[in-house]
């Protein structure tokens, strides 16, 4: 029987994947083009917000932003992909408001009917 050789370390390590909180890093980086604003917004640490936008950038093989001393620029891809999302974004508040208004406001026709009793024939 032969043996295959173990894989390396770092084949074995599978990385996060991209969720909910890359795009809201990106998205408040994008917004305020500086990662320390974009951490005070989200309540996490400039390390935290930069490793989520480095992750995002990684899965998707594109730079989104041009690093600078003096702050960041986005990328032509960054701006494409800084719209789209924002358009995303904004569509899904929107179905979350109209869900929690069907559910807390009821619609529809609402019928009430009595019986009307003459006094006359209960005594």
């Amino acid at each position: 029987m032969t043996r295959t050789p173990p894989s390396s370390a770092s084949s074995l390590v599978r990385s996060r994947p991209v969720g909910a909180g890359h795009w809201r890093a990106f998205l408040a980086v994008a917004r305020h083009l500086n990662f320390r604003a974009a951490a005070d917004e989200m309540a996490l640490t400039q390390s935290a917000v930069s490793r989520q936008v480095s992750a995002l950038e990684k899965e998707l093989k594109v730079a989104l932003f041009h690093r600078h001393a003096r702050g960041l620029v986005l990328t032509e891809q960054g701006e494409i992909l800084f719209r789209t999302a924002s358009e995303v974004m904004n569509k899904l508040h929107t179905a979350e408001t109209l869900l929690s208004d069907g559910t807390t406001k009821p619609t529809g026709e609402v019928r009430i009917t009595s019986l009307s009793l003459d006094r006359a024939t209960i005594s």
